[in-house]
């Protein structure tokens, strides 16, 4: 029976609501012997995802293929993405965002989509939840201008989109609210906040998903990621030194130093509010690592022909430029000055 049923899903288009079923019964089958959590949702990612390839894995190829496009503003990005994903109805939630940012040319290859996905996530944890009694977890709070405007359900979604498109994951509710919203209390018992939340989720799948394969749960818990360390970040952000005994070479070794001395002032948090984070999402647009990994491996190179000292980052293939030569300041402190304003800078890799 799986295997005629396969055969069915095989044409080149159906519709989602066929897609979805059939992935779900995809994954629960691929991870019979299998289900921890990781793995599981990469089998339901692999399965689910469909259109454009959501990141870049080869420099010198073009990313072709259907997406979801949506148009918000950097200085009103939470109404803005609310407006996009509720103003229509009949999403294919299996195909990646590409988003634009009003007034930028510049052509989603994954760092505007992780980047959007980041700014979204912040928002709805600061817009539409509270701690929860002085505890570090968060619970729902419910307001009636925002349940009117499905705002509710718009988190919904942006927690299905980040999930499984490589942003953040909503690890930081209470266990109880995460449990009531992805279906371990019956629908009707759900305050009409929580019934929003849980009807985006359910659009990807997750509700389903979770109830066959409750291991997943673990990646909804605080404790399904760490903050990025000093040693992880100097590993993560692997230089590519030129030909060794170089002038060139030992112009590289000189700002590296630097960049690894002032991480050093960084994790001892004598540079607030800068944090190895925030250094983290100025090249890859987010402030852990995603627990599925990254598509492109984070790389640290140089260049004596950026038009200053600040460095720069591809957030698309997750790389780092640092200058060398004469744009780089004789003087430690004028450097980390000038770090400092780069990694604080709200567009990711933009200064």
């Amino acid at each position: 029976m799986f295997y005629l049923r396969f055969i069915y899903f095989s044409a080149e288009r159906y519709s989602y609501a066929d897609h979805l079923n059939f992935t779900i019964d995809t994954t629960i089958a691929g991870t019979d012997e299998n289900d921890e959590p990781v793995n599981v949702l990469r089998t339901f990612v692999g399965h689910f995802l469909r259109g454009r390839s959501l990141d870049i894995t080869d420099e010198s190829v073009v990313l072709e293929g259907e997406t979801t496009e949506i148009f918000v503003s950097r200085l009103n990005v939470y109404e803005d993405g609310m407006d996009e994903l509720l103003s229509d109805t009949n999403h294919d939630y299996s195909l990646p965002l590409d988003v634009t940012f009003t007034g930028e040319l510049a052509l989603d290859m994954g760092g505007s989509r992780k980047e959007f996905l980041a700014a979204m996530m912040r928002q709805i944890q600061e817009k539409l939840f509270v701690q929860n009694d002085g505890e570090n977890m968060f619970v729902l709070h419910e307001n009636e201008t925002a349940e009117n405007k499905s705002h509710y359900l718009g988190a919904g979604l942006i927690f299905g989109y980040s999930m499984i498109q490589g942003g953040p994951l909503p690890c930081f509710m209470h266990d109880s609210l995460t449990n009531k919203l992805f279906g371990q209390v019956p629908y009707e018992e759900l305050g009409r906040a929580e019934k929003q939340v849980r009807d985006g989720l359910m659009r990807f799948g997750l509700v389903e998903l979770v109830k066959k394969r409750q291991s997943l749960l673990f990646l909804l818990r605080p404790t399904a990621v760490a903050d990025v360390t000093y040693p992880r970040l100097v590993k993560l952000l692997k230089p590519a030194f030129s030909s060794e005994g170089s002038n060139r070479q030992i112009q590289e070794e000189r700002s590296y130093r630097l960049f690894l001395n002032y991480l050093k002032e960084v994790a001892a948090a004598r540079r607030d509010p800068v944090t190895l984070g925030k250094i983290l999402m100025f090249v890859t647009c987010g402030e852990r690592e995603p627990v599925l990994g990254y598509a492109t491996p984070p790389s640290l190179v140089f260049s004596d022909s950026l038009p200053s000292c600040l460095p720069k980052a591809n957030t698309c293939i997750n790389k780092l430029t640092l200058a060398v030569g004469e744009r780089v300041p004789a003087d430690k402190e004028v450097m980390f000055y000038h770090f400092d304003l780069a990694f604080l800078n709200t567009h990711f890799g933009m200064v």
